[in-house]
């Protein structure tokens, strides 16, 4: 992800880099914060499937991942206008920066909220929503830096695209094959809904 958000050195629609261009400071931080992320949304996830013990020290890990996912995040939301013109443009001028800023203050609202929850609150579904939607507006402003191009810093999705054949094909595949995907997802998270109690399982 940190290599993307620097971009790609391409020359006559061709990769132009290194083997080892992808390996930086910003991308080792942005590989790092990945880890609380994921892990966070784990532990909530066990917030809903599990009780007694195993759900207290959910919640404890919860919060100390909680914790450092802010500081992770706080750090590249801070570095990453600096890393390109194009992006410093896109954040930091006006009347951008009112625009733009809006995505990381719904961050911060839900970082709080999610914090709230966990700390106060006995809502166990909802710590896990909210860190989806936080991860979310992660995601939305790593887009909205970068769009419309696909492979920064220049070629665009329209560039990129395969041919209109091709898009075809696998727009037909999807309008297919997702449904079924999505039913069975459901089909599965129903079958297993609940908690996962010490006296249930096969013996």
């Amino acid at each position: 992800m940190g290599a993307v958000i620097q971009g790609f050195a391409v020359e006559n629609q061709q990769y132009a880099g290194g083997a080892w261009d992808w390996l930086n400071w910003f991308s080792i931080l942005t590989g790092f914060s990945l880890l609380p992320a994921y892990a966070l949304l784990g532990s909530t996830w066990l917030l809903i499937k599990t009780e007694g013990e195993l759900y207290q020290k959910m919640s404890h890990y919860s919060l100390h991942l909680l914790v450092w996912l802010g500081y992770a995040m706080t750090a590249i939301q801070l570095i990453t206008p600096f890393l390109t013109d194009a992006i410093r443009e896109r954040w930091l001028t006006l009347p951008n920066f009112f625009y733009m800023g809006f995505v990381p203050m719904l961050g911060l609202m839900l970082y709080t909220w999610v914090y709230y929850v966990i700390c106060f609150s006995d809502w166990e579904r909802w710590p896990f929503a909210i860190t989806l939607a936080l991860l979310g507006t992660a995601y939305f402003t790593l887009i909205t830096s970068l769009w419309p191009n696909i492979i920064p810093p220049h070629i665009t999705t329209h560039e990129a695209a395969a041919p209109e054949l091709s898009i075809r094909f696998a727009l037909w595949g999807g309008v297919i094959i997702v449904p079924i995907i999505l039913g069975y997802t459901y089909w599965s998270y129903h079958v297993f809904r609940g908690k996962v109690r010490d006296t249930e399982g096969y013996h």
